[in-house]
C-alpha cells in the first residue's frame, strides 16, 4: 500500500521534469531572443510612448519581431511556467512548511520572469494602438494583457494561502491562467485548422500536432495522478483505521 501512496507522486515529479525541460527549452531560446533586461529597458524608458511604432512589429509573423510572435513564445512561457507551480503545490503536503516556503519561492521566480517577459509585448501593443488606433483586435489583445497581469499576482497570493488537500481548482486563479496562456497558441494554430492545409503533410504538420501534446498533456495526467493519489490515501487511511480498531469479542 505505501508503493501505491508514493507512486503518483514519482508520476506526478515524472511529468515535472518533462515540464521543467520543456520550459528550459522555450526560456533559452525566448530569453537570448529577448532579454528581461531589454523588455524592462523598453517599458521604463518611455520608448514606447515617445517614438512611433514601427510597422515591422504590426502583424503575426514569425519571422519578424512582431507583437504576436511575441505574445506568442510569452503565453508558452506562462503556460510551462503554471503548469509547473501547479504540480509543485499539489505535490508538496501543507504541513511540510520548509518545503512548502521553497514553492511559493520558486513559484515567485517563475512568474515574476514571465511578468517581465509580458512587459515587451504589452508596451509594443499600447505603442500601437497610440500610433495606429483602437480596433477591435488590438482591444481584446489589450483585454489579454489585463488578464495576464491580474492573474499571475493572483495566482502568487493564492498559493501562498491554498491549502493543496482541498484545494478546488476550477475555481483558482491559477486555472484561468492557464486558459489566458492558451488564447495566443490557439490563434496562431486556427489556421492549421483547415482541410486543405492537411492534404499535403509535411515536418510542421507533426510539430504542429507535437507541440499541442507537449502543452496539453501535463494537464490530464495531473487531474489523473491527483484522483489516484486521493484513492490510494484514503484506502490507506481507511485500512489503517481498521488496524487500529479494538476488535469485538
Amino acid at each position: 500500500m505505501k508503493l501505491s501512496i508514493r507512486t503518483p507522486q514519482v508520476c506526478m515529479g515524472a511529468v515535472f521534469v518533462l515540464v521543467l525541460g520543456a520550459f528550459a527549452f522555450v526560456a533559452c531560446n525566448w530569453l537570448s531572443y529577448c532579454p528581461p533586461t531589454a523588455a524592462v529597458k523598453f517599458a521604463f524608458s518611455g520608448e514606447w510612448f515617445t517614438e512611433r511604432f514601427s510597422f515591422g512589429c504590426a502583424g503575426c509573423a514569425l519571422d519578424q519581431p512582431s507583437i504576436g510572435k511575441f505574445f506568442l513564445w510569452t503565453s508558452v512561457m506562462s503556460y510551462l511556467a503554471c503548469t509547473m507551480v501547479l504540480l509543485l503545490h499539489a505535490a508538496v503536503p501543507a504541513d511540510r512548511r520548509a518545503a512548502r516556503r521553497g514553492v511559493y519561492a520558486g513559484a515567485i521566480l517563475l512568474l515574476m520572469l514571465v511578468l517581465v517577459e509580458f512587459l515587451a509585448p504589452t508596451f509594443m501593443l499600447v505603442q500601437y494602438v497610440l500610433s495606429m488606433g483602437m480596433t477591435i483586435r488590438r482591444f481584446l489583445g489589450l483585454c489579454l494583457c489585463c488578464g495576464f497581469w491580474l492573474l499571475l499576482p493572483s495566482t502568487l497570493i493564492w498559493i501562498r494561502k491554498a491549502n493543496p488537500a482541498v484545494t478546488k481548482w476550477g475555481r483558482s486563479p491559477i486555472a484561468w491562467a492557464l486558459a489566458c496562456s492558451l488564447v495566443a497558441p490557439a490563434y496562431y494554430s486556427s489556421g492549421m485548422l483547415r482541410f486543405d492545409v492537411w492534404r499535403h503533410l509535411s515536418i510542421w504538420h507533426g510539430v504542429f500536432v507535437l507541440a499541442w501534446v507537449v502543452l496539453l498533456a501535463p494537464i490530464p495526467c495531473f487531474m489523473w495522478l491527483r484522483a489516484w493519489g486521493n484513492r490510494a490515501s484514503a484506502t490507506h487511511d481507511m485500512e489503517k483505521h481498521q488496524t487500529k480498531s479494538p476488535t469485538v469479542p
